[in-house]
C-alpha cells in the first residue's frame, strides 16, 4: 500500500537504478576529450650510459634527476684522466644535453684556460689518494661538480674507481673524497 502523495516503492529502485546506470555515462561523455589516433613526434632521444665494464674513457655529468651519470666517451686508447677532464670542461655534447644530461663545473670563458691540461699526481702505495691540480677554483664548487670531477679521474686513474681523489686549485686542496658509485 502506497500513501496518498508518495510514489510507489519501486519507483524509487527503478529512478535510482536509472540514475546509477545514465550517471555517469552522462559525466564520462561530457568529459570534453576527443579520441584521437597515434601522434607521431620523431624519434626518442638515445643515449648510450656505461655498463659495468671497462670505466677507464668515462666521463660523469649530471642527469635530469640530479644523479651523477657516467657517459662513455670512446677512444682507442682510452683517454688519459686529464683528457678526460678537458672533455668534462667542455660539458655535454647537444645529444647529451637532449636527454638532459648537464655540468656543474664552472663555465670558464677563456677556452684556452678552461682546457689547460690538469695535473694528476698518483697515488705510491695502496691507500694513498690521487691528486688532481686543476687550473680553477675549487673551494667553491657545488657537491655536483665535485662529485663529477672526482668520478671522472677516481675511474680513469684506479680500477673500479675505489681510490679517493684530492681535489686541488689555486685557491685550496679538498680532503680526499671517494667517488662513491658502482664501490
Amino acid at each position: 500500500m502506497t500513501r496518498p502523495g508518495h510514489p510507489h516503492p519501486d519507483r524509487h529502485r527503478r529512478l535510482r537504478a536509472a540514475a546509477a546506470v545514465v550517471l555517469p555515462a552522462l559525466l564520462a561523455a561530457g568529459c570534453g576529450v576527443k579520441p584521437t589516433g597515434v601522434v607521431e613526434s620523431g624519434r626518442p632521444a638515445t643515449l648510450t650510459v656505461a655498463g659495468e665494464g671497462d670505466r677507464s674513457s668515462m666521463i660523469y655529468l649530471i642527469g635530469p634527476t640530479g644523479l651523477i651519470t657516467p657517459v662513455q666517451r670512446h677512444h682507442y686508447p682510452p683517454y688519459s684522466a686529464p683528457d678526460l677532464l678537458r672533455l668534462l670542461a667542455i660539458g655535454p655534447t647537444e645529444e647529451e644535453q637532449k636527454v638532459g644530461l648537464r655540468s656543474d663545473l664552472p663555465t670558464v670563458p677563456d677556452l684556452k684556460e678552461r682546457l689547460r691540461p690538469a695535473v694528476i699526481d698518483y697515488p705510491s702505495g695502496s691507500g694513498g689518494a690521487t691528486r688532481a691540480t686543476l687550473a680553477y677554483p675549487v673551494a667553491d664548487l657545488t657537491e655536483a661538480a665535485r662529485r663529477q670531477l672526482v668520478c671522472t679521474i677516481a675511474f680513469s686513474t684506479s680500477q673500479g674507481g675505489r681510490t679517493p681523489v684530492i681535489l686541488t686549485g689555486p685557491d685550496t686542496s679538498l680532503p680526499p673524497t671517494p667517488c662513491g658509485i658502482g664501490t
